[in-house]
């Protein structure tokens, strides 16, 4: 069982540093679509978002972080397979997170200074969750 979940975090960070590589070879303006089937697109994430989701949220929000607090408030690999409700109300708390300068933590930033979110990542965060939300709600 250790041995299984240790290699899907394996994979889910393979994944992610993979597309970061992908993102500054293809540029901003490609998408990365994420699937929970074969046919069934549930979030895009451009390439920029998934640059500072790589860079500056997947230490706490995944599932091989250390911190259980951050793994239960979010954990982006799972934030693709959600559906309705689920989807909704865990987008509209990122979007609330964004706005209210929640993230990265006060004790993570003095901590970590390069982990500070600037102006311009949370407006284009808070503008892709808000987009997908809006496609979530059938907008």
């Amino acid at each position: 069982m250790k041995k299984t979940f240790f290699t899907g975090c394996i994979v889910v960070i393979l994944f992610f540093a993979s597309n970061e590589a992908l993102a500054q070879r293809e540029g901003p303006e490609k998408t990365r679509v994420l699937l929970v089937d074969d046919s069934t697109q549930v979030l895009s994430y451009p390439m920029d978002v998934m640059g500072i989701i790589t860079n500056k949220c997947l230490g706490c929000h995944s599932p091989n972080a250390r911190g259980d607090k951050s793994k239960e408030a979010l954990q982006w690999v799972l934030l693709q397979n959600m559906t309705g409700a689920d989807l909704v109300a865990k987008l509209d708390e990122v979007v609330e997170v964004l706005e209210e300068g929640e993230m990265p933590p006060a004790k993570m930033i003095e901590k970590y200074p390069q982990m500070k979110l600037s102006e311009a990542e949370v407006a284009l965060l808070k503008e892709w969750a808000e987009s997908s939300l809006n496609s979530a709600m059938g907008e």
